[in-house]
């Protein structure tokens, strides 16, 4: 089966900085955002301390002062998750949910500190490891925090805890915080895979497209080497009537020079007659065989239509020939460039252009030909834009201008347009 040829052209993918897949920087915006957030997090907790953060100069460090610290640190140490390490972040994470126990054992739920704290630890907890590890770190945080911030004694004083409706209040948050992450990653995942796939099938299409364009040239010269085997097959045939003809007639005529009977000489000439009038015949017959191989195949205008015709059945495009006022018949050379820029623009309209109907058009003034190939595919989003020849137009360019013909092509307002004017008594090489 024929199939298509052509190069590759790379989709333009949702990219964020640097053309990077959105997929592949989903996971540093995952550790930058909870990073940043749990910075503000902890700086915010750490600034509701600073009014109370004294040293006492006849004394230690009062409660109040070495939370404050200790989550003033925290809020800093969190941009090292940033650093492109699992070990830098279970390491940032650590210390932070150090910092959470220790301010919840010093100071309870005084203040309500434990809340920006908590929020921190467990952004940090749902979005710096995959699922599973996230899960087992939120559980773990969440289980800490209602243990810590159950009533007792710390720094000699009696320290508040939480009461029912604040423990599901943690709860949720922890929910929805893992959940949310969850989300996130899920479907990053699928759009990986999406575009995993994406990269999979245009891969096969670029290897199929090369296969089948080696493909295409051998049918094409395996019909050119048919029709050059036909020809010289019937010029056998001619050569052997011919020579076959002209011996006997030759015999014959001989024969009847030295012949005296008149009666047999008559029939000796008459036999020659009606043999090389049967010669003739056959070689009449051959010669018209010869001349319809040429009308139906050669440089006739059937293969184009052949050529949509093919092409729309590979790939369900829709493609219509309109031979206008053209000649039915074409020099060989601007045939052959033709069909290779045809060929071509096809390709491309189905590759690059997602197209779903191509329309091709011929037109002649007399002196020029125009072909026009037009598909409805995704040019028109570039509408205005300057093409960027690739390997493919810049060919279609070298074939038409060999045979002293203009290639243009431009985004139209309904898709992509590839125009060639050429002339008619084209003589030149391929």
């Amino acid at each position: 089966m024929l199939l298509l040829s052509g190069k590759t052209e790379k989709k333009e993918n949702a990219a964020g900085p640097a053309g990077k897949p959105l997929p592949d920087l989903l996971p540093p915006v995952f550790f930058a955002f909870s990073a940043v957030l749990s910075f503000l997090l902890f700086f915010a907790a750490s600034r509701l301390l600073s009014g109370s953060t004294a040293i006492e100069n006849g004394g230690g460090i009062p409660p109040e002062t070495q939370v404050f610290y200790v989550l003033s640190a925290a809020a800093f140490i969190s941009f090292f998750a940033l650093l492109p390490s699992s070990a830098a972040r279970a390491l940032v994470f650590a210390l932070s949910l150090y910092a959470f126990c220790f301010s919840a054992q010093a100071l309870g739920s005084g203040g309500g500190i434990y809340r920006f704290a908590f929020t921190a630890v467990i952004v940090q907890a749902s979005f710096f490891f995959t699922v599973p590890v996230s899960l087992l770190c939120s559980a773990v945080s969440l289980i800490l925090a209602l243990w810590m911030l159950q009533p007792h004694a710390a720094f000699s004083a009696e320290v508040p805890g939480v009461g029912l409706y604040d423990g599901l209040y943690l709860c949720v948050v922890a929910a929805l915080a893992f959940f949310s992450s969850f989300a996130v990653k899920l479907t990053a995942k699928k759009i990986s895979g999406a575009r995993y796939s994406l990269r999979k099938v245009e891969d096969i299409m670029d290897r199929l497209s090369a296969t089948n364009l080696a493909y295409q040239n051998y049918l094409l010269m395996s019909e050119s080497k048919a029709v050059e085997k036909e020809r010289n097959r019937i010029s056998r045939e001619i050569h052997d009537i011919i020579g076959y003809t002209m011996t006997n007639v030759l015999m014959l005529i001989q024969a009847a020079i030295h012949t005296t009977d008149a009666e047999k000489k008559n029939g000796i000439l008459e036999n020659a007659v009606r043999h090389l009038s049967s010669s003739v015949d056959e070689a009449r017959l051959v010669l018209r065989r010869l001349r319809e191989r040429d009308d139906s195949g050669g440089n006739s205008i059937g293969v184009f239509f052949d050529m949509a015709a093919t092409f729309q059945e590979i790939t369900g495009i829709r493609t219509r020939v309109d031979f206008g006022n053209a000649p039915r018949v074409l020099p060989a050379v601007l045939r052959r460039t033709l069909m290779r820029m045809m060929q071509e623009a096809l390709t491309n309209s189905f590759r690059h252009g997602r197209a779903d109907e191509i329309r091709v058009s011929f037109w002649s003034d007399g002196r020029l030909l125009s072909v026009r190939i037009h598909d409805n595919g995704s040019g028109q989003e570039r509408r205005g834009q300057p093409v960027r020849e690739g390997i493919g137009i810049k060919g279609m360019r070298e074939r038409v201008s060999a045979v002293g013909g203009h290639l243009s092509s431009v985004f139209a307002e309904d898709g992509f347009i590839v125009q060639a004017i050429v002339p008619l008594d084209a003589d030149g090489e391929e």
